[in-house]
């Protein structure tokens, strides 16, 4: 029990990783504008802010421009990629964890529409110290799903290993590591890779609405 108690005093910090090259959707899903009127990556970092995160930074490449909307946001909040060549989520989340590495990073991937705060929730409560990370069991091979996930700072050198000996898959990661594994709410990790999946998203949210 006062092992459980240690791992939740410790801070969460968020991270929206928003620095793919959103090749399958053809332009930059990080800018995509949610039904709600905010693009992709704001409204993830909302979420991450009210799940309690102390701080919330998005994670772009070095050359990329954020989403108009996040004019008012700190700009010492962003995170560069560091690497230079493209090496896909695990840049960001190695970038945050050199930006600081005494938090717990709660990550998600900008591309998850229907996230919510319940669910970003069941992670951070969740986390222990008899486990190296936190992640949902992805649909629908069951796998964990690496870019809605808690990263333990104290974790970065389990991960610059992996990126020093050329294994840039966080999925891996998970798969070879304590990793608790839950079960996600239906729907909440949904994501939208294509202009099918978009166009899928915002007609359903359109007829429920």
């Amino acid at each position: 029990m006062d092992e459980f108690l240690d791992a939740v005093d410790k801070p969460v910090f968020g991270l929206v990783l928003a620095g793919g090259m959103s090749l399958r959707m053809g332009r930059d899903k990080a800018s995509l504008r949610h039904p709600d009127g905010r693009s992709l990556a704001r409204r993830t970092a909302d979420l991450l802010t009210a799940a309690g995160c102390e701080k919330v930074y998005l994670s772009l490449r070095p050359d990329q421009v954020p989403p108009s909307d996040f004019v008012d946001f700190p700009q010492p909040h962003i995170i560069r990629d560091q690497d230079s060549a493209s090496i896909g989520p695990m840049g960001g989340v190695l970038a945050a964890m050199n930006h600081d590495d005494s938090a717990d990073w709660l990550v998600a991937s900008c591309d998850l529409p229907q996230l919510t705060v319940e669910t970003l929730n069941l992670l951070t409560q969740a986390r222990t110290l008899s486990a190296d990370f936190v992640a949902f069991r992805g649909e629908p091979n069951e796998l964990p799903e690496p870019l809605c996930a808690i990263y333990p700072g104290e974790k970065k050198s389990i991960i610059r290993q992996a990126y020093q000996i050329g294994n840039y898959g966080l999925r891996r990661l998970l798969i070879h590591h304590r990793c608790v594994i839950l079960d996600p709410p239906t729907g909440a990790l949904t994501n939208a890779n294509t202009p099918e999946d978009w166009s899928a998203f915002t007609s359903e949210n359109r007829s429920s609405t």
